[in-house]
């Protein structure tokens, strides 16, 4: 019994304390990989709240009708580029109206990269 006991508790720390991350990779698969760059956007919203959709200025209310025009199937992400000075309450309608057609969003903003290079000493 004690045998029985010691080997309980070795085993429920093993399960308890094991790997308790993971990795969630999100790939969206409808075109292959060489047609398309994956990280553009297919949604612009802009500094002044206005949301393009392929160059076209698209009304909150019509977002979804536009995706799915375009042929995006259902249960997709849908990339989302935002500016820095972000307008939540856009983003929120945005995101709404998609989630109801059956769409996810992804929101991306521009990436920033910056070097501070100094020349070498010089002897």
């Amino acid at each position: 019994m004690r045998f029985f006991m010691l080997l309980a508790f070795f085993c429920a720390a093993f399960l308890v304390t094991g790997c308790s991350t993971t990795r969630t990779v999100v790939e969206d698969s409808r075109v292959p990989k060489s047609t398309i760059d994956r990280t553009a956007p297919e949604v612009v919203i802009d500094q002044f709240g206005d949301i393009t959709f392929q160059g076209k200025r698209v009304a909150p209310k019509k977002i979804a009708s536009a995706v799915a025009s375009a042929g995006i199937p259902k249960k997709s992400k849908v990339r989302i580029l935002v500016p820095e000075n972000r307008d939540l309450d856009v983003m929120g309608r945005v995101a709404g109206y998609l989630h109801l057609a059956g769409y996810g969003s992804v929101f991306l903003t521009n990436p920033k990269a910056s070097a501070d290079i100094k020349p070498p000493a010089s002897n």
